[in-house]
C-alpha cells in the first residue's frame, strides 16, 4: 500500500486499473483541457461492478458524513452513483437514506420537476456524489440547482479521485468549493495517492508517468 492509504483505497485503486475505469493516454476534461488521464465510472456498467463501487461510496459517505438522508447524483454519471450508493449503505450498514437526481430537461408532464427521487426539503441533508472535480464546474452547477430546488442542507461531497487541480482562476478547484460554499469534499483517492502507488508497483511506463507529472506541473495545485 502507498503511504497513507488504507486497504479499502488500495483495494478501491486496484478496482479503477482492473476494469480500466482509470485510463491513461489523452481525453479532454470539461475545462478544456487535454489530460492524460481519465476517470471513467460509466465503465462500471453491469450489478457486479456497481455494487462494488457504490459500497466504496458508501463507506466513505458512512465515515464522513453520517448525518446524510439523500444522497445526490448530478446527471448523468451521478445517476447510477447516487442509486448505487444508496443501495449499499442499506445492504453494508442497514442506513437508509433517499436518493435523488436532476433532470437535463425539465419535465413539463406528469409530476414535473427537475428532479426524480427524493423530493427535497430544507430539512434534508444531502451528500452530492460524482466522479471527479477538475475545475469545480459541475460542482457549482449543482449547487445552484438543488439551491432552487428545495435548497436542502449541503452536507459534504465524495468523488472518487481528487486531480488535485487548479480551477479556471488558478486556485485549488477543491479547495475553493469548502471556503465558498463552505462544504467539504471527500475524495476516495487522490492524484497523488495514484500516482505514488502505481510508481512503486510499476504499473506504468516512465513516458506515462512524465506527462502525468507534467500535467500537475502545469494544473496541479
Amino acid at each position: 500500500m502507498g503511504a497513507g492509504m488504507g486497504a479499502w483505497k488500495d483495494d478501491f485503486l486496484d478496482f479503477l486499473l482492473e476494469t480500466g475505469a482509470l485510463c491513461f493516454g489523452e481525453f479532454k476534461t470539461k475545462s478544456g483541457r487535454l489530460s492524460p488521464y481519465y476517470v471513467n465510472t460509466g465503465l462500471f456498467h453491469d450489478g457486479r461492478r456497481l455494487a462494488r463501487l457504490g459500497a466504496f461510496y458508501a463507506r466513505q459517505i458512512r465515515e464522513r458524513f453520517p448525518k446524510a438522508t439523500v444522497i445526490y447524483g448530478p446527471a448523468y454519471k451521478g445517476i447510477p452513483l447516487c442509486t448505487a450508493a444508496a443501495c449499499a449503505l442499506w445492504s453494508e450498514f442497514q442506513v437508509e437514506v433517499a436518493w435523488t437526481f436532476n433532470r437535463k430537461e425539465t419535465k413539463d408532464h406528469g409530476d414535473g420537476g427537475n428532479f426524480v427521487g427524493k423530493k427535497l426539503g430544507p430539512e434534508d441533508r444531502v451528500v452530492l456524489v460524482d466522479d471527479v472535480i477538475t475545475a469545480g464546474l459541475s460542482v457549482a452547477e449543482s449547487l445552484s440547482l438543488l439551491a432552487a430546488c428545495g435548497n436542502p442542507r449541503i452536507e459534504g461531497i465524495v468523488i472518487s479521485v481528487n486531480r488535485e487541480e487548479t480551477n479556471t482562476e488558478g486556485l485549488d478547484a477543491v479547495a475553493e468549493i469548502t471556503r465558498r460554499h463552505g462544504i467539504p469534499v471527500a475524495p476516495l483517492l487522490t492524484l497523488g495517492e495514484i500516482l505514488e502507488t502505481v510508481k512503486r508497483r510499476k504499473q506504468l511506463d516512465e513516458g506515462m508517468i512524465s506527462r502525468i507529472v507534467e500535467y500537475r506541473q502545469k494544473y496541479g495545485v
